[in-house]
């Protein structure tokens, strides 16, 4: 018997529907991961069974029986945690006040500060390899990493020892090292029976960790399939439907054609200008070998599913990130 089912969940925004009779099932001891579009429902059904968003009409069952959750507490009650992107965290509380903010002990009505400690501490050497340093009990919330503090928002939900966790976008700070230490932590809960409802962009971490995969699209559930058996080509058909087929419309003015390995039309080429940017056999974090050429006046887009490497290409050419490999030429 699946220990998490919802069914017919409807949310409409005005007028726009972010659910429109979606639902999944997910077991005990299996990662499910929630794939779709921006605006497919993924996180509006997730905070539908965390109690954050009340949906027009749903149904939820937990071991086979009805559940009402009408709140975060409702869903702590019965077992349900989460992670999301955006952080629910204090900056100006330690990390250990975090860590067990809304479950301290107490002891005729104080804090039991040693035995909260104990246990922020326990979270904190589980989470180690993945904070590295500079993540002490006493620091606060708002002197840590980006990458460190969405840890410290995991190690929230694991202090809390669900039976159902949701991981919504929660390795999007996240650099690959940490994600793998993540990912460790997530196969011991799922061999401790926990389910774990995990959704992400990258297809990579999808086929890593995730047993099924149930798609979303336009608020409705599409399909579920087994990772094993499915390719990243057959997700991303179930994703987009078939807009991956719609043809741009021919003109007779065609604009010209600019491909990533940096070949542009010649009706864009100039005796006398050099690239404004060029790239060559670039890589670093989750990009690898990006040729691309930019010259002024001209707009280039970078094409694909969030998560597939946009954002760091980005964000190594502005030297917010490190790059591995190849050249960045600026005017030549």
């Amino acid at each position: 018997m699946a220990i998490l089912t919802m069914s017919n969940v409807h949310k409409r925004y005005g007028g726009v529907r972010a659910l429109n009779g979606a639902g999944l099932e997910a077991n005990a001891g299996e990662v499910l991961g929630l794939l779709g579009p921006n605006g497919s429902g993924k996180s509006t059904l997730n905070k539908v069974l965390t109690g954050v968003v009340a949906p027009d009409k749903a149904e939820i069952k937990l071991d086979g029986k009805t559940t009402r959750i009408t709140s975060p507490k409702d869903a702590a009650r019965a077992g349900v945690a989460a992670v999301y992107q955006q952080l629910t965290l204090i900056p100006y509380l330690t990390v250990e006040q975090n860590l067990v903010l809304g479950v301290e002990g107490t002891s005729g009505g104080f804090l039991r500060n040693k035995a909260n400690r104990q246990i922020a501490l326990e979270v904190l050497h589980r989470l180690s390899p993945a904070l590295g340093p500079g993540a002490e009990a006493h620091r606060l919330v708002k002197d840590l990493t980006p990458g460190q503090q969405q840890l410290i928002e995991f190690g929230k939900a694991l202090i809390r020892e669900p039976r159902i966790l949701v991981l919504d976008e929660a390795t999007a700070s996240l650099h690959r090292t940490q994600v793998a230490e993540m990912f460790k932590i997530v196969n011991e809960l799922k061999s401790q029976g926990t389910c774990i409802l995990f959704v992400s962009h990258r297809l990579d971490e999808i086929f890593e960790i995730c047993d099924r995969a149930t798609v979303l699209r336009s608020g409705n559930s599409i399909a579920t399939v087994s990772t094993a058996d499915t390719t990243e080509q057959e997700l991303v058909a179930l994703m987009v439907d078939q807009l991956q087929e719609s043809a741009v419309p021919e003109s007779e003015t065609a604009p010209a054609e600019i491909d990533i390995t940096g070949e542009v039309d010649a009706g864009l080429e100039t005796e006398t200008s050099a690239p404004a940017l060029c790239v060559k056999n670039l890589s670093g974090p989750n990009f690898k070998d990006i040729n691309l050429q930019v010259r002024a006046g001209e707009i280039v887009g970078l094409g694909g599913l969030q998560g597939q490497g946009q954002s760091e290409l980005l964000g190594a050419l502005f030297g917010w990130l490190p790059t591995a490999s190849g050249t960045i030429a600026v005017a030549g």
